[in-house]
């Protein structure tokens, strides 16, 4: 991943650090953190990832935040493509 081309620098700085973020928030298991307490129904997810796009589209936010708000979204939408139906 940290090879890929982004085209612009700060915004690949932000995904990445969201994505390293993410994997050592995973691995620490803290109870504390948003990836470990946070509902991860589809219901939730779709909301969250609603909120990420938007903060992404409002268009005042600097490279990096796009970047690092766009790695969750990306995250999101995985798990909901991915996400078995019960």
């Amino acid at each position: 991943m940290k090879e890929k081309s982004f085209g612009n620098t700060e915004f690949k700085e932000g995904y990445t650090k969201a994505l390293e973020g993410l994997l050592q928030s995973y691995r620490s298991g803290d109870e504390r953190d948003f990836l470990i307490r946070a509902p991860f129904d589809k219901k939730s997810m779709g909301r969250y990832k609603k909120e990420f796009r938007e903060f992404i589209k409002d268009g005042i936010h600097a490279s990096f935040d796009i970047g690092f708000f766009m790695a969750w979204s990306d995250l999101l939408q995985y798990r909901l493509d991915t996400e078995k139906d019960g």
